[in-house]
């Protein structure tokens, strides 16, 4: 294998094993609110919890993806969540799992930032069809994790399934050590055609592209975090079906990244960042309300696809916008936003639902998404022509 096919390898099995873990305490969470007898405002509080440690922790590691080795960073980054997570399953009480599941958040948040530096240097043509690919198999490893809860949770309890979740990632951790000369030696933008410089933007193009990002991570944290709730609580699927349903958001998001990678590749970011974004705005007003039809189904998929087609489009725009030589940093940045926005999305929708009701306050989850539009369009204007390099270098490799 070529060191290219071995780092996208490694990268992508990563990041499966790596968003199982994202999506551990959401899998449980409507087991340990029927158990312990918590509201959604503490639902949404444990939520934020979890993803602000993740947050912290992305903004520190991507700085050291740019000054230190990224395979032994990326393996240890899997031991330690791995560790964590098993230890949580096997302590009694809930309180005892939740302190273990914040020390699991450290080892969680330094991977996508070191891994999105790693496959930006790493690729040389064809970055579109490369992050949508990665995209692609995060959606995998979430599928399977809401397929085997779904198969085993009646047997082994919510614990049993955080110690089943955390598996995954002892493989991948020793596969990243092993791998480790290969992973760290990709340290400098590679290959004919990479950018050299950052075109010339106004100052206010990067923060305003932050702030976009904000706001729609404010709408999709509500699909992605409270769905598995809102279809066992508000919807009445019980048992299986409720985590086989859930899982259909993420088979969405495997289908749209089989094209979307292309889409960007030839059309460029900015158009898919806006299409997507008005598509999910639309689809979480109109979920609730054909909820009870079978049309949820077919919705799950849609909303599944809307969230994550824009997200190797927004990697694509943030590498052109920034320093080729702080590319770790930068990404870094974007997680460390996007995740502080994910925390904070759960525990203001916890507090509507209480208020409100689940359905309502996923449907006023739009509001953020669709203000968001005009700040991307903004954006879109400043920016040079540039569907994404990619094309460029197929043409001249």
């Amino acid at each position: 294998m070529t060191t290219r096919n071995i780092l996208t390898f490694l990268t992508r099995i990563g990041h499966g094993a790596n968003d199982i873990y994202w999506f551990v305490l959401p899998a449980v969470l409507p087991i340990i609110l029927a158990e312990y007898g918590f509201s959604y405002t503490a639902a949404g509080a444990f939520i934020t919890s979890f993803l602000l440690a993740v947050a912290l922790i992305s903004f520190v590691s991507g700085n050291l993806a740019d000054r230190f080795s990224r395979g032994p960073l990326i393996s240890s980054s899997f031991f330690l969540a791995s560790g964590a997570l098993i230890v949580s399953g096997l302590l009694s009480g809930f309180w005892p799992f939740m302190a273990m599941l914040i020390v699991a958040a450290v080892g969680v948040g330094i991977f996508h930032p070191v891994a999105y530096a790693v496959i930006d240097i790493a690729s040389k043509k064809g970055r579109g069809r490369m992050f949508a690919r990665y995209e692609a198999s995060g959606s995998v490893g979430i599928m399977i994790l809401f397929v085997v809860h779904g198969l085993l949770i009646d047997d082994i309890g919510w614990k049993g399934m955080v110690i089943i979740a955390s598996l995954p990632g002892l493989c991948v951790g020793w596969l990243f050590f092993a791998k480790r000369q290969i992973v760290s030696a990709e340290k400098q933008p590679g290959g004919a055609g990479a950018q050299t410089e950052r075109p010339n933007l106004p100052r206010w193009a990067v923060p305003v592209f932050f702030a976009f990002i904000i706001l729609r991570t404010l709408s999709s944290a509500s699909v992605l975090n409270f769905i598995p709730v809102y279809l066992m609580s508000g919807v009445g699927f019980r048992g299986n079906l409720g985590s086989y349903a859930a899982g259909i958001i993420f088979v969405g998001a495997i289908v749209v990244n089989s094209f979307i990678g292309e889409v960007v590749d030839r059309k460029g970011p900015i158009p898919v960042m806006v299409i997507s974004s008005l598509l999910m705005g639309a689809l979480l007003i109109v979920t609730p309300v054909l909820s009870n039809t079978w049309l949820i189904f077919p919705l799950l998929l849609l909303l599944g696809s809307t969230v994550s087609a824009a997200i190797p489009a927004q990697n694509i725009l943030l590498s052109s916008m920034s320093d080729p030589m702080r590319r770790g940093a930068a990404f870094g940045a974007l997680m460390g936003i996007m995740t502080v926005a994910n925390s904070t999305g759960p525990l203001i929708l916890g507090i509507i639902a209480d208020l409100l009701g689940l359905g309502a306050a996923l449907a006023l989850a739009s509001i953020p998404a669709l203000a968001g539009l005009v700040l991307i369009i903004v954006v879109g204007r400043v920016m040079p022509k540039l569907p994404a390099r990619s094309i460029e270098l197929e043409k001249n490799p």
